[in-house]
């Protein structure tokens, strides 16, 4: 198997086990989006998807939940401070960065899931990205739940399996769309802090009904 084709089984396509579907419902919050990326984009894809939710009326910063260790505090706009400040008195595991707070996820699935539903709870109205590297049974569960799903491509990959990635995706429920990743080493500087955002509607490439 290549290269390119392990990447479409192992990041985007859905894995051989059913999806056990979630035990708990989403509180409201102003947007709950779904981002896969490959690991080396990841941080741009979902920090520019959080960036464009942050447009939205009423939310001065957004979320960006992700399995793994904590991320590096940054410099921070005063409303992401705040934000990171309240999930870290709930013993969230947050740190502010440009406009958004990033809050770092148990790898395992069970936890991971069970804390983000923690991270949605408390947001206050403020969006949430829930950003993964790759599909699993536990975390699609999750995945199922959110409003919108986005695949972060790049125009170099191959149409065929970008285009099985986002009906996988697609399956879960959510709507589905592409997202370019950013090009540039400003452009996926300022994504990944939430200081430039992805067009996420015009344009966008959704799954076929």
């Amino acid at each position: 198997m290549n290269d390119l084709l392990a990447r479409a089984g192992s990041l985007f396509l859905a894995p051989a086990a059913p999806v056990a579907p979630a035990a708990m419902v989403a509180p409201p919050v102003a947007d709950l989006a779904g981002v896969l990326a490959a690991p080396a984009d990841l941080a741009c894809v979902a920090g520019g998807v959080a960036a464009a939710l942050r447009r939205r009326p009423g939310a001065r910063a957004a979320i960006v939940c992700a399995p793994g260790p904590p991320p590096a505090g940054r410099p921070a706009s005063p409303a992401a401070t705040a934000l990171a400040r309240r999930l870290s008195g709930r013993e969230l595991n947050a740190v502010a960065g440009g406009t958004l707070c990033r809050v770092a996820l148990p790898e395992n699935a069970e936890a991971g899931v069970r804390e983000a539903w923690r991270v949605v709870a408390a947001a206050a109205g403020a969006p949430v990205v829930i950003a993964l590297a790759r599909r699993c049974d536990g975390f699609d569960a999750l995945l199922a739940q959110v409003d919108r799903l986005l695949l972060g491509t790049r125009p170099a990959d191959d149409c065929a399996y970008t285009g099985l990635a986002l009906e996988a995706l697609a399956a879960l429920g959510p709507p589905a769309a592409l997202v370019t990743v950013p090009a540039g080493l400003l452009a996926r500087r300022a994504a990944a802090l939430g200081l430039a955002a992805l067009e996420l509607d015009a344009g966008a490439q959704e799954a076929p009904a």
